[in-house]
């Protein structure tokens, strides 16, 4: 018996579906990367063309590290950085990653464990071609524990967070006139933590004179009208200053061990 001749309709059928599939595909739109919600992000940190940013994504188990890891190598608005400094701490799980500038990876995950958060914390550098010295480590410091006060203040923890010079300062919900109280102890605070920084920045420039190291002049000191800005501000500018106080103190440390070829 022989085979019914196919029709038109018939042979094209498969095309007209194939075509109608591809047409289909091609009208999809790739998924952008995007930060979770309850990711938080520094305020970025300029100088001599480079730029710092802080990223901190909070974990509950480790089999989400590499997940996330992935994700923050795939945002489109870091694909141009320099580097990507990476921490983690998940319940025993802890390491960092320098991305080719030395010592920093150690450096971030010092700020996450003084405090006492699970995560994996980012900070992004885009090289601007003039080498920062010692001082690209003050700003990486910075910018991670911005991002964690930022978390910090964000989830209403109590206390926002242990201090990376593990000296804590106590986050509490003040309002009125216990505002204004908390106000003036924080300018108190921090008119301090600027002595020091001060302090830390002449002790460093001293030890380059000594050792015929060149020291760029220091750059002048801004005035700061800290009476007029929030409590919140307040707090985390407490944080910050910390971390550039235990940056300087790391670099006071170090600074004869830290080989300035290997920057950018």
């Amino acid at each position: 018996m022989s085979k019914r001749p196919a029709t038109e309709a018939e042979n094209t059928e498969p095309n007209a579906k194939r075509s109608r599939q591809t047409i289909l595909s091609n009208s999809l739109s790739p998924i952008t990367p995007s930060l979770p919600p309850n990711a938080t992000i520094s305020a970025p940190i300029e100088d001599r063309k480079s730029r710092f940013i802080g990223y901190f994504i909070p974990l509950t188990s480790s089999s989400q590290l590499a997940r996330t890891k992935t994700l923050l190598e795939s945002l489109p608005e870091l694909a141009l950085a320099d580097h990507k400094i990476m921490a983690w701490k998940i319940g025993q799980s802890r390491g960092s990653d320098d991305d080719g500038e030395k010592w920093a990876g150690r450096k971030v995950l010092g700020i996450l464990e003084a405090a006492q958060d699970e995560g994996l914390l980012c900070v992004a550098r885009w090289y601007g071609g003039i080498m920062l010295g010692p001082a690209r480590f003050d700003h990486i410091e910075h910018v991670a524990a911005d991002a964690l006060a930022t978390y910090h203040l964000k989830m209403n923890k109590s206390p926002v967070l242990a201090s990376p010079s593990r000296m804590g300062v106590k986050m509490v919900s003040v309002v009125g006139e216990e505002e204004d109280l908390e106000r003036g102890r924080l300018v108190r605070v921090l008119k301090g933590k600027d002595m020091s920084i001060d302090s830390l920045r002449a002790m460093i420039v001293a030890l380059k004179v000594k050792t015929g190291e060149a020291s760029p002049p220091a750059s002048p000191s801004k005035e700061k009208h800290y009476e007029k800005m929030q409590v919140e501000t307040l707090r985390r500018l407490v944080i910050a200053r910390d971390a550039t106080i235990k940056s300087l103190r790391d670099i006071h440390k170090e600074l004869s061990q830290i080989p300035e070829e290997t920057e950018g």
